[in-house]
């Protein structure tokens, strides 16, 4: 029964972490509330705790990054044969024409 107790802390500290490392604060913060306070740390951590400039960058980026992998899987149509491909590709591969 311990260890299983122990495991169940451990993963709610590294949750901690996590979720205190996404809004921009050091990860120890969020292991130390998380073995401290367990499930009520998470709730804090994810409710309570304000993002901080750096999570906000860090938010922001991750969005930017989201929507330009998005449009890039949108598909292109190649001018010389009509054939659509990915729009990362360089050239088509049916008829060799470059972008």
């Amino acid at each position: 029964m311990l260890p299983v107790v122990f495991a169940i802390w451990c993963l709610l500290g590294y949750l901690g972490g996590r979720l205190a490392a996404r809004r921009g604060y050091p990860p120890r913060v969020g292991i130390i509330l998380g073995i401290m306070l367990g499930p009520i740390a998470l709730l804090v951590a994810t409710v309570l705790l304000p993002y901080t400039a750096l999570g906000r960058e860090q938010r922001r980026l991750e969005q930017t990054m989201d929507a330009e992998i998005a449009e890039s899987m949108k598909p292109k149509t190649c001018p010389g044969c009509g054939r659509e491909i990915t729009s990362t590709a360089r050239f088509c591969p049916r008829c060799n024409h470059r972008f």
